[in-house]
């Protein structure tokens, strides 16, 4: 009966949704989104579809009128539940991500409280965007079986599902979604659940979207072609890729071919090229672009080192929670190049550091608790951080935490437990480690005996890479 009124009504006023509809889109042919915004707002609650899809997109861009999520997400439902396709994916891509409310917003008594009650923020909600999701994909929208795959493959519905997440990017990739062409290639090149890697096909895959104008696709493309996983590593074709990315404004491929030029790799050996390529991927907030500048002002070949700038670049790179800046600049710090010494600035930037997974600032950590000069030490805290090394299989920690034992520093004194973690540090390649294990071996320790043969084959091996206190023992054991 509501519908048979409106139409009675619209006829003979004149009125028609369709008409609205068409005023809007001349309105925003020529820029005039307010008027669009009007225009669309009458023909989309006369439940006009495209009225309502276009409304949604002036709330959601916030063109015509303010941008308020909220108000787009529910003329994207409204269109979503007549089955606009297009409306069923936005609406999905906005419940997966969610927007958070501005906090004037949940003040009730706050302007934006008063101007909308029902606040503008969207909760995530990605079980609902998994439904939406599937609804478009439904409707042969290749983007939405993209969207469809990453949901399902980032665990957010339930546990990861990459089986299921790789049939539908390789769908979406089939009808030519370019974002899941290069999904389903990194699927290929690392299958998380035990299929066995197909690295051609990655590079297919990652072509065809490359090619179709995806600009990281060249950048994996690049990276593949020089992992030597496609023929024996072509570089020169990598740099090419690379190029190619960079041109598509992508941070990480700057640097990386600035990295080929330092050392020559597939490109002419060339510290001005790399300079400028590593300076644009650094202008673009990549850290790693900022460490390898820092480095390059720190070991000039051509003058003198620039510890300021290095330290700048390390500085830039550490407030972004690089842990390899964090370190270097530590170690600045700890010398007191490019800085005011200062042992505690470097004592907070170790930690930061190796709280993020850096080895060798745990180490460096460890060390400077237990010989810093400016700090208390702690051998305990200094412990921890050398078994933390240690069990990340670097043979500096294993020999520290002997050398600890062997002191009965922060740990308990055993020259039997020091035996043993030298043992460990040797077997990993330390020199110190061999020679401290000749030592021991040769005076026997606790209740071992000594044994020349055993102090003779640790010398030797740490003589015989230059340590001078074993070439003098060994030279002791020939006399």
């Amino acid at each position: 009966m509501h519908r048979l009124l409106r139409a009675v009504w619209d006829r003979l006023t004149g009125f028609s949704p369709e008409a609205a509809h068409r005023r809007g889109l001349r309105a925003a042919a020529r820029d005039d989104f307010k008027a669009a915004a009007a225009a669309w707002t009458v023909a989309a609650r006369a439940g006009q579809v495209e009225a309502q899809v276009a409304l949604a997109r002036l709330y959601d861009q916030g063109q015509g009128v303010l941008r308020v999520p909220a108000d787009a997400l529910g003329w994207y439902r409204r269109a979503a539940e007549t089955g606009h396709a297009d409306a069923q994916l936005r609406l999905a891509e906005m419940l997966l991500d969610g927007v958070e409310q501005p906090l004037e917003a949940r003040v009730a008594a706050g302007p934006l409280g008063v101007l909308f009650p029902q606040g503008v923020g969207i909760s995530a909600n990605a079980a609902e965007a998994l439904r939406w999701a599937r609804t478009a994909a439904g409707q042969g929208l290749s983007s939405a079986r993209a969207l469809e795959g990453y949901i399902l493959a980032s665990g957010l519905v339930g546990p990861p599902d990459s089986t299921a997440a790789a049939a539908a990017y390789e769908a979406a990739a089939t009808d030519g979604d370019l974002a899941a062409q290069v999904a389903f290639g990194l699927y290929l090149l690392d299958p998380p659940d035990g299929r066995t890697a197909d690295p051609a096909g990655a590079a297919d895959w990652f072509r065809r979207a490359a090619e179709g104008g995806h600009a990281h696709a060249w950048l994996h493309l690049g990276n593949l072609l020089a992992s030597g996983r496609v023929g024996s590593g072509d570089f020169a074709a990598s740099a090419d890729c690379l190029r190619r990315a960079a041109e598509g404004g992508i941070s990480a491929a700057h640097r990386i071919i600035g990295a080929y030029h330092l050392i020559g790799l597939g490109v002419a050996k060339d510290p001005e090229a790399a300079e400028r390529c590593l300076a644009r991927a650094a202008a673009s907030g990549d850290p790693d672009a900022m460490v390898l500048l820092g480095d390059l002002r720190q070991v000039s070949a051509d003058g003198p080192a620039d510890y300021l700038d290095a330290a700048r670049w390390f500085r830039d790179a550490a407030a972004l929670g690089h842990a390899t800046a964090q370190r270097l600049l530590a170690q600045l710090y700890l010398s007191g190049s490019g800085v005011a010494r200062n042992e505690r600035a470097a004592l907070t930037l170790m930690e930061q550091s190796a709280e993020g997974g850096d080895v060798e600032a745990q180490v460096g950590l460890g060390v400077l608790l237990s010989e810093g000069l400016e700090i208390p030490h702690d051998p305990l805290r200094a412990a921890h951080w050398f078994e933390v090394a240690a069990a990340n299989g670097n043979p500096d920690a294993a020999y520290n935490i002997g050398t600890l034992h062997s002191l009965g520093q922060g740990r308990p004194q055993s020259l039997n437990l020091a035996v043993r973690w030298w043992h460990k540090a040797a077997e990993q390649g330390s020199t110190l480690a061999e020679f401290r294990l000749g030592v021991a071996y040769a005076s026997g320790i606790d209740d071992m005996p000594r044994d020349e043969a055993a102090a003779a084959l640790w010398t030797r091996r740490a003589a015989e890479k230059g340590h001078p206190g074993a070439q003098t023992n060994l030279g002791r054991f020939y006399m």
